[in-house]
């Protein structure tokens, strides 16, 4: 079946990533000097700051609702990809495209009912982060499907560059630690770099809503699965505070807070109208996980009435 999705506009969230320990995202080291760091975190090639990579929030995103997903429908999430090599097997969940939804054979037309089967539209995981789906019948034609999040670089905000750089220099914490061979009880000390705790940045996440025009039958569906998303989204962040970002969180690296910035977290239509789409009253991520978002359905169904 064809999957021909309008574009209605975006739900853009934003905020501050707030560290509460020392945070380490960690990035490439071309040179080795004694004494100096072993593992330096990653900085903007010009400025010298740093920052969270898109990339680093996303993929932390996706593998916490793997988690999820995995919990709750063990039967429905199936690792099914080998990106790893013959000897060491690294199984992946992906799906394939939208082929998700068959209608039966019913002759009457009002009898068709939409048949929910396997596929990325129908995947809590791949219809919102994406997906690179296998050929189909031998073909070089690969069956994907584009994720529906964009998560931007993360820099610091101004009041995290005031933190990090009193004069004009950017000020990083080394950290020394010392790991021991249980075998030999061989000492083999390194220097991690951190961004100190305290430091902030901002971020932006933006969902693309986009709904199959065409197909009546699966409309309020995909409605609701908007919904379910930006739900999971932010099931997603508040699990992010209880572990962490970057490398090294169980030795006490990389604990975050989300605070979300409800004036600027709108809901941006193609018809260049904006409208916040946020309850009126939360308290933190915990809250809003929870909520049902019935400003948003209502703002939606709205927009496509018009």
């Amino acid at each position: 079946m064809s999957y021909k999705p309008g574009l209605l506009g975006n739900i853009v969230i934003k905020g501050t990533i707030c560290a509460k320990t020392g945070l380490h995202i960690g990035a490439s080291n071309d040179t080795v000097e004694i004494g100096g760091i072993d593992s330096p975190v990653i900085k903007h090639p010009i400025t010298g700051a740093p920052y969270i990579p898109g990339s680093s929030l996303k993929g932390k995103m996706r593998s916490i609702m793997e988690k999820i997903a995995l919990a709750m429908c063990p039967t429905k999430i199936v690792y099914n990809r080998n990106s790893g090599s013959e000897k060491n097997h690294i199984m992946q969940h992906v799906c394939d495209d939208i082929d998700s939804f068959e209608y039966d054979n019913s002759k009457f037309e009002h009898n068709k009912q939409p048949i929910q089967g396997p596929g990325a539209k129908n995947c809590k995981i791949c219809r919102v982060y994406g997906s690179t789906g296998q050929s189909k019948n031998n073909s070089n034609k690969k069956r994907n499907f584009p994720a529906k999040i964009l998560v931007r670089d993360c820099n610091l905000t101004e009041k995290g560059e005031q933190l990090l750089k009193p004069d004009n220099i950017f000020v990083f914490e080394a950290k020394m630690e010392n790991a021991i061979d249980r075998v030999t009880a061989a000492a083999q000390p390194r220097t991690f770099e951190r961004v100190p705790a305290g430091a902030e940045f901002g971020f932006e996440i933006v969902y693309k809503v986009q709904i199959d025009y065409e197909n009546v039958q699966i409309f309020e569906q995909e409605i609701d699965n908007v919904i379910i998303d930006i739900k999971n989204i932010f099931l997603v962040l508040s699990i992010i505070q209880h572990d962490g970002l970057g490398g090294s969180i169980s030795r006490g690296y990389g604990r975050v807070e989300f605070l979300i910035d409800k004036k600027t977290s709108k809901y941006y239509k193609v018809s260049y109208t904006s409208d916040e789409f946020l309850p009126n009253v939360y308290n933190n991520l915990d809250t809003l996980r929870q909520d049902g978002f019935e400003k948003l359905k209502a703002l939606l169904n709205k927009n496509v009435s018009q």
